[in-house]
Parts: C-alpha cells; sequence; structure tokens
C-alpha cells in the first residue's frame, strides 16, 4: 500500500507568529492613522471589508482596542461634534517603531524563504539560496507542514541527483537540503519521514555499511509518479506562508514604502 500523508491545513494565526488578535488592532489603526488623522469607524468599516472575522469580531471589540491604545496615550483624539477624530501620538510612534524594529526584519526573512522555495518547486533557479538563521527557519516551521515539505524535497532531491549511481544517504540528501534549498527540518525528522516513505513504497533503500549513516536510498516508480502531488502540496503551504507573511509586513512598514504595493489585509485570511 502506498502511503499517502494526510493533508494537515494549518490555520494561520497571529499567534504562529508571536503576535496577538490584538496586536493585529492596533498595527491596522496605526497603519490608517500614520497616513492622518481619522474616526474609529471609519477604519473599523475599511477593517471589516478585507479582515477575517477571526481576527475583527466585532466593532465593539475594536473600538475596545482603540480605547485602550487611547489609555495608553498611543494616540488622541479631538471632537468634531459627536465624532472623535483620533491620531498618533510620539508615544504611539515610539511603540510602532517598536513592533517593527522587533518583527519587520525577521518577518521579512522569512517571507524571502518562501519565496524562495515557491520558486525552486515551481522550477526557477534565478536566485542565490538564502541563508536564513535556525530560528527564522524554526518561525516558518510554524507557518507551514514541515511533513509535506520535507517529502517533496527528499523525493526531488532523489530525482535529481546526477551521480551515476543515483543512490543517497539521508544525511546527504541532508546537506542538499540546506544548499540548494536554504531550508532543513531536523536530521532526525528527516529519517523518521525517509522510513515511513520507504515503507509506503516511494523509496527503496539498501545498507552500504553497518553505521546507520551507510543506509542508502533510491527514488522508485511510485515515487516518480507521485512527485508532483508532492509538488502541488508543498507548494500549497509555503504560498500561504508567503501570503501570510506578505499581509503583516504590510502591517508594519511605513505608507510611504508602499506606493507601489497591491498588498491589502485580505490575505490575513489565508
Amino acid at each position: 500500500m502506498i502511503f499517502v500523508p494526510i493533508k494537515d491545513d494549518i490555520q494561520l494565526t497571529p499567534h504562529n507568529i508571536g503576535l496577538t488578535q490584538k496586536d493585529i488592532m492596533y498595527l491596522l489603526t496605526y497603519k490608517e492613522l500614520e497616513m492622518g488623522p481619522q474616526h474609529a469607524g471609519g477604519i473599523y468599516n475599511k477593517m471589516k471589508e478585507d479582515l477575517d472575522h477571526n481576527l475583527l469580531k466585532s466593532r465593539a471589540h475594536y473600538y475596545k482596542s482603540v480605547e485602550e491604545m487611547n489609555q495608553q496615550g498611543w494616540i488622541a483624539y479631538i471632537k468634531k461634534g459627536k465624532k472623535k477624530i483620533y491620531s498618533m501620538t510620539p508615544k504611539g510612534k515610539e511603540e510602532l517603531n517598536r513592533y517593527r524594529e522587533t518583527y519587520l526584519e525577521p518577518f521579512k526573512q522569512v517571507r524571502h524563504l518562501a519565496g524562495f522555495l515557491m520558486s525552486r518547486i515551481a522550477g526557477s533557479y534565478k536566485e542565490s539560496v538564502p541563508d536564513i538563521s535556525r530560528d527564522k527557519q524554526k518561525l516558518f516551521n510554524r507557518l507551514i507542514n514541515v511533513k509535506e515539505l520535507t517529502i517533496y524535497l527528499f523525493l526531488k532531491i532523489l530525482q535529481d541527483n546526477p551521480d551515476p549511481n543515483p543512490q543517497m544517504t539521508a544525511k546527504e540528501i541532508y546537506e542538499v537540503m540546506g544548499s540548494a534549498y536554504g531550508w532543513t527540518c531536523s536530521i532526525g525528522y528527516l529519517y523518521e519521514t525517509a522510513h515511513a516513505i520507504e515503507e509506503g513504497g516511494w523509496i527503496d533503500g539498501a545498507w552500504s555499511g553497518k553505521r546507520r549513516t551507510d543506509y542508502r536510498y533510491l527514488l522508485t516508480v511510485s515515487g516518480e509518479e507521485y512527485l508532483p502531488k508532492a509538488a502541488e502540496d508543498a507548494m500549497y503551504h509555503v504560498r500561504k506562508c508567503y501570503k501570510f507573511m506578505e499581509s503583516v509586513i504590510f502591517l508594519l512598514e511605513p505608507s510611504s514604502d508602499l506606493s507601489d504595493s497591491h498588498v491589502s489585509w485580505q490575505n490575513l485570511n489565508v
């Protein structure tokens, strides 16, 4: 019987990247107020059009966030008739800068890794391999299905092996993952995945020595046939990660940096 992994659809939320729903409310408010004073109701209506209901539960919920920002001194208002027109205070600008200094560059690195992997899965080799630290890779791993990406890369690396004797050890595959794709799972997880897909018939393994690292793998006909599906599943999760990070980065970047951007809040509902 062929081993077919269950497609676990990861629900992406701010918590995956160390933020809360309230942080998103704050950032959305800062995003609008950075462009000029506005009424809270107007900001809410813009959010309601584009933002997932799981992030924006009710008008009362949002107004509570605005009131908290006002109490913290991050925003202030003047009254025009019955309406409160809010603007960002110097303290609010400091708080927004804190968000940017903490999250913007790491999030850009995660987006870059996702974009690079998308290009490689699609068959493009134009970009250089990104040098992403392990902690940024761990953040990336919270946003994807590691199992499906590992299966795809394992099979693809075996397929692409130019050696006349195409058998490879797990350690060799692990090294190619890092050098050619800029990402690796843990070596222990790679061995677990290899065992599962060998049982499923996508690879064959044979000993060339007595050590664990002497066990060599070869892609089977079944593995070759499954590879397009593995690529599709891996691409689904990596693209989903890319869109999510692109949307969060949109909230963090200064408005002046986004004159040519087509990104909207709606991708937070990926």
